[in-house]
């Protein structure tokens, strides 16, 4: 699998992409990339990734890839 269904919560939002595992992990690396992945519509398939910066957390249920370590920050989306 290298697509993975990716989720950000982001205060009172939602927001949903499915992409390639290399493409999200530029994201995490580069927070200006986010709105252009955001951007996408795809439909649900198997695995999921939420990055929730409400909580600090990321949930994992995926095996695409290893995620890189994250320090949470501001982030504009």
């Amino acid at each position: 699998m290298s697509e993975v269904n990716f989720i950000v919560i982001k205060g009172e939002n939602l927001y949903f992409a499915k992409a390639h595992y290399r493409k999200i992990i530029e994201a995490v690396k580069n927070p200006e990339k986010f709105k252009k992945l955001l951007k996408s519509r795809h439909y649900l398939d198997a695995g999921y990734l939420i990055l929730d910066f409400n909580n600090q957390t990321i949930i994992n249920c995926q095996t695409a890839s290893a995620l890189p370590k994250h320090k949470f920050g501001i982030v504009s989306i």
